[in-house]
């Protein structure tokens, strides 16, 4: 998954992307994502900015060419917002008629060596969970999909509850018992290939 902020010619543009995510629990909580100022000469004052539940927690512009002129590493300390769900929002501002690019891609959330990528369920299509809600069984079906894949359960509270990691789904359907979670809400994330699905699921009984 990758954004592409500006390339529109002959008019200012304001662009975003935003996610409801759980942010997990860990010793060091980071928000990672890789970016690149393709357009070095374009007007200085375009930029990225990445916000949290509305505040600004950090900003690329083109003056930063210097730093961002390939795709490199922006890490965002996430730890005071670590056990809970926000909303995550990456926008572009292109604010002249000059045409700037500013490229962001691999978004992530990393916490204690698990990674939970964002933005990106529709880069693995036809993966199913149900029941939701469910009651004692979840189950996940990867219809046409085959592959190595990890799946891992993540409570509210951003604790991985379960994680398991699967040679060949090769359009399997898993089960998971579910008797011994509590009842509330859930993420099961699903990683293939580098491409990441989650989707909530809320255990009521």
């Amino acid at each position: 998954w990758y954004v592409w902020f500006g390339g529109a010619g002959g008019v200012t543009e304001t662009g975003s992307v935003e996610q409801s995510a759980m942010v997990p629990t860990g010793p060091d909580v980071r928000l990672i994502m890789y970016v690149k100022v393709a357009l070095p000469n374009a007007e200085p004052n375009d930029r990225v900015d990445v916000s949290v539940d509305g505040t600004v927690v950090a900003s690329v512009s083109v003056a930063d060419s210097s730093t961002y002129g390939d795709y490199t590493l922006l890490d965002i300390d996430m730890n005071s917002y670590a056990g809970g769900t926000h909303t995550i929002r990456i926008e572009g501002f292109q604010t002249t008629t000059t045409v700037s690019n500013i490229l962001v891609d691999d978004v992530a959330l990393l916490a204690d060596g698990s990674t939970v990528g964002l933005f990106e369920n529709e880069a693995l299509p036809g993966i199913m969970v149900y029941p939701n809600p469910a009651n004692d069984i979840i189950n996940l079906s990867f219809n046409a999909l085959e592959g190595e894949a990890v799946i891992t359960l993540i409570d509210m509270s951003g604790k991985i509850v379960a994680t398991e990691r699967v040679a060949e789904v090769n359009r399997r359907i898993f089960s998971y018992d579910a008797r011994d979670l509590d009842n509330g809400a859930y993420m099961v994330s699903v990683r293939m290939a580098n491409k990441q699905y989650s989707e909530r699921v809320l255990i009521a009984r």
